[in-house]
């Protein structure tokens, strides 16, 4: 069976010097142009945990996403990419990233340090831009929760909701599943929201927001409603 061209790229751990729990190997963590599916297990990590919770599925019709109005826990004045291609209010007081590691467009990292064990971790916002491959929206998220278990074992999909971004049609996907520190034997569980949004031209705006799972009810509100001031030109 042939997989599909990737639309996704997976940031759990971003930068090694600041996130030190991450995957086994980062070096390549899309499912881009893998010619079979075996080609794309061999991109998936081991060490996961098994997760408990049941997936949840919300496939309700598109609404807006109400972003006219900037929260005061984010920054006021948006991050233009260099490109010119997006504009996003980070959460206030981030750092910002524009190296281009991990071919990220950017990373936003929070300013607070959380503890595993002896392993620094930091929530983080990414956004990556790459091809559909021919796909619409559904069929890039399609391809993305089919792909995040080969990535993460014991990854379960907890959210999956469609709303509209810029006019464009958009879907948010939440997961859970665990990770391994390279450094020690810390291990965690985490959890994500990731916004796709197509700008109509073929392009995929991917954002995706990652905190431990014991800090994720205070960071939901702050992380979700960063990714929802997405703008694509």
């Amino acid at each position: 069976m042939v997989v599909a061209a990737a639309v996704f790229l997976l940031i759990l751990g971003v930068v090694a010097y600041t996130f030190l729990i991450r995957p086994q190997s980062m070096s390549d963590v899309t499912l881009k142009e893998k010619g079979s599916e075996t080609a794309a297990q061999n991109t998936s990590f081991k060490n996961s945990i098994s997760l408990e919770s049941k997936p949840q599925e919300n496939t309700s019709e598109s609404k807006p996403a109400e972003a006219n109005t900037i929260s005061p826990i984010l920054e006021p004045n948006p991050y233009i990419s260099s490109k010119g291609k997006f504009q996003i209010n980070a959460p206030k007081g981030w750092k910002v990233d524009e190296s281009g590691q991990m071919g990220m467009d950017v990373i936003f990292k929070s300013s607070k340090i959380d503890k595993i064990g002896s392993t620094p971790f930091t929530a983080n916002i990414t956004v990556d831009t790459e091809s559909t491959a021919g796909r619409d929206i559904r069929q890039c998220a399609e391809t993305i929760k089919k792909g995040m278990p080969l990535i993460w074992p014991g990854y379960q999909l907890v959210e999956d909701k469609s709303v509209v971004i810029s006019g464009h049609p958009a879907i948010v996907i939440g997961g859970k599943f665990a990770m391994k520190s390279q450094i020690s034997k810390d291990s965690a569980n985490a959890r994500n929201l990731q916004l796709l949004v197509e700008d109509g031209r073929g392009i995929l705006f991917t954002g995706t927001a990652t905190a431990l799972e014991s800090t994720w009810n205070e960071n939901k509100d702050l992380l979700e409603s960063s990714l929802l001031t997405l703008k694509i030109d």
